[in-house]
């Protein structure tokens, strides 16, 4: 299967975040923050890095806000790092999916139909 550059960046892109964030970012604020997907744009320019956080709306907001400070510091490491000619603009966003899917969840357990009588009579 052929794979897009953009995609081969992204990985790339997200494989080098990980790392720097891991190693050099020591800002409060990021709190526990996973990166989950990135997509670049078809030009290369620009990178949306998709995060998942722990904790209420104003841990992450907190972390969104420590990121998107130390995006510039990352895109110059990236560049340093990875040899490219054109690093990516980086924007982080809030990833909501896995709260959505516990929410889901929720509510079809609460759907969910009650277990029969062991007797056999169903009411």
């Amino acid at each position: 299967m052929r794979y897009k550059r953009s995609d081969r960046r992204a990985e790339l892109l997200l494989q080098g975040i990980v790392g720097i964030l891991e190693k050099e970012i020591n800002d409060p604020r990021v709190g526990f923050a996973t990166l989950i997907r990135a997509e670049v744009s078809p030009d290369l320019k620009h990178a949306a890095i998709w995060v998942s956080v722990l904790g209420d709306e104003k841990k992450k907001r907190d972390s969104l806000i420590g990121l998107e400070h130390a995006a510039p510091y990352i895109q110059r490491r990236l560049g340093e790092t990875l040899q490219l000619r054109f690093t990516p603009h980086l924007r982080f966003r809030l990833d909501e999916g896995l709260e959505r899917s516990e929410k889901i969840s929720l509510i079809l357990n609460e759907l969910k139909p009650a277990a029969p009588d062991p007797g056999g009579k169903i009411p």
